[in-house]
């Protein structure tokens, strides 16, 4: 009975503690949750239509993310947000996209993407992005 009286005291401080740290609510417990990017869009001297203006290079910054959100998914989200529109269709191995404001891929140019200065090696709607990552979409003749 003593001891129960000792413990009940210790348990009410410990027991918030350990659900909050095992629930991942203390920083590095979960990784991969939500939080944000930073997302940039160059057109390579090409003139886009709609979003932001003129601009040649549109960058947003502190782009929320969700849970297994991905370059393409942000992408998307931003067209939406800005107002500008993706072309895209759907590979067998993932989506292609065509076009970002109107500046459409053909010939030797395409849109291609890297993530913290890595080219993208898999299709952007199978790359999930981490909070703090720097996603840049360009208009590029070639892997740069």
């Amino acid at each position: 009975m003593r001891l129960r009286s000792r413990l009940a005291p210790l348990l009410v401080l410990i027991v918030p503690f350990l659900t909050a740290a095992l629930s991942g609510c203390f920083s590095g417990g979960g990784g991969g949750g939500p939080g944000s990017v930073e997302l940039t869009i160059d057109f390579n001297g090409e003139s886009p239509q709609g979003g932001v203006g003129g601009s040649g290079v549109w960058t947003f910054t502190e782009v929320e993310i969700e849970e297994g959100e991905t370059v393409f998914s942000l992408l998307l989200k931003a067209s939406e947000m800005y107002n500008f529109t993706v072309k895209y269709h759907k590979e067998r191995y993932g989506v292609f996209v065509e076009a970002i404001a109107g500046v459409e891929g053909g010939g030797s140019k395409w849109w291609v993407y890297y993530v913290n200065d890595v080219f993208g090696e898999v299709a952007s709607d199978r790359k999930v992005v981490e909070d703090g990552d720097e996603i840049l979409w360009i208009y590029s003749e070639g892997a740069i």
